[in-house]
């Protein structure tokens, strides 16, 4: 199952970033923390509400004004299904500091199967909503997703190719990769500009999404995104790596109904002493706090190096000659009151 989780956008270009996510439990928040001067501060924050019928009702963000050091409201999207359940559309309020106002409209459109077949992007300009773009959906004879393309549409509904995206599956019907490719105007054709590579665990789990831009005629690393999974199966956390500068940029937090608390600025923030960082042989982590601790180590794929479980005092130490040189990311999490602490690791031997 997937969902919409954000937007990447990159030069001018909305792309819809989604996570793998559990049909089992219903995602009612995220919290994501932004690395800067040296340590993982507060990015923003969303919160999630369904309606009578289980389906996504609302989704309201919030980024965290570091001079206020406050929480302050950003977007609120609204979504609206049709007699069959199937979305018809949504809208997308940004809030001014005191009020929400209508910004953006996701108007949805499917053909005799059911399938998507055409998404529009409609803006409220002066009472009302004018058509900005649409994209179209093109599906493979066996129902998967072939092509995508989106066009820039004026006043009169005339429509002007702007970026299209096509996918390919590997053995089991997973996505593989998804192109992008931009429209030139000048030559009337169109140029590669981006794209999304996945791969799955032994449990066909998304596990990696690595994206690259297309640049001098190849390929570049960009930078990748990596899904760690809880002992539930559920998706618990993402890691943005980028590869300039080389190093983690932001960590995402994933709360689900009867995880607790269902604010994620709510989540306590265990601070975590991790020394010497970066290690060579051996790294002590130490914190506030004993009773019942858990201490995962993953690298940047999200593969598991070491789990510490029921650990009852307020430190530990692990043994590094094993790891290689690389950036690795931590979390702790107290069972007991609900904190999680985390952080990034380097071993540098």
């Amino acid at each position: 199952m997937k969902r919409t989780f954000t937007f990447l956008t990159t030069m001018g270009i909305a792309l819809l970033f989604v996570l793998p996510l559990s049909a089992q439990k219903k995602q009612m928040s995220y919290y994501t923390e932004q690395f800067k001067d040296g340590k993982f501060i507060p990015k923003d924050t969303g919160i999630y509400t369904y309606d009578n019928n289980g389906r996504l009702a609302t989704e309201t963000t919030q980024n965290f004004d570091e001079s206020k050091a406050a929480w302050v409201n950003y977007s609120k999207a609204e979504f609206f299904y049709n007699s069959n359940g199937d979305r018809d559309y949504y809208d997308w309020n940004l809030h001014d500091g005191t009020q929400w106002y209508p910004f953006l409209r996701y108007s949805y459109q499917y053909d005799q199967d059911k399938k998507l077949k055409t998404v529009y992007d409609l803006r409220y300009f002066n009472g009302n909503w004018r058509n900005n773009s649409k994209e179209e959906y093109v599906y493979t004879t066996d129902g998967k997703q072939d092509t995508v393309t989106n066009y820039n549409l004026d006043t009169l509904g005339n429509a002007t190719p702007f970026y299209r995206s096509y996918y390919s599956y590997n053995a089991k019907g997973n996505v593989h990769t998804t192109i992008y490719e931009l429209w030139n105007k000048t030559s009337s054709s169109w140029s590669l500009f981006q794209r999304y590579t996945y791969q799955y665990d032994s449990l066909d789990r998304e596990r990696l999404l690595e994206i690259d831009l297309y640049m001098n005629s190849k390929w570049v690393k960009s930078y990748n995104y990596t899904y760690i999974y809880g002992s539930d199966g559920l998706l618990r956390q993402w890691v943005r790596f980028d590869h300039d500068p080389g190093r983690v940029i932001q960590i995402g937090h994933i709360i689900y109904e009867f995880d607790g608390p269902l604010s994620a600025k709510a989540i306590g923030q265990t601070p975590v002493n991790v020394f010497p960082n970066p290690a060579t042989s051996n790294v002590t982590f130490t914190w506030e706090g004993a009773g019942n601790n858990t201490i995962e180590v993953f690298d940047i794929t999200g593969k598991p190096v070491w789990v510490g479980n029921n650990i009852e005092g307020n430190s530990v130490t692990l043994n590094t000659t094993e790891l290689t040189n690389g950036i690795y990311v931590y979390t702790l999490n107290n069972i007991a009151n609900g904190t999680r602490g985390t952080g990034r690791l380097v071993i540098n031997k």
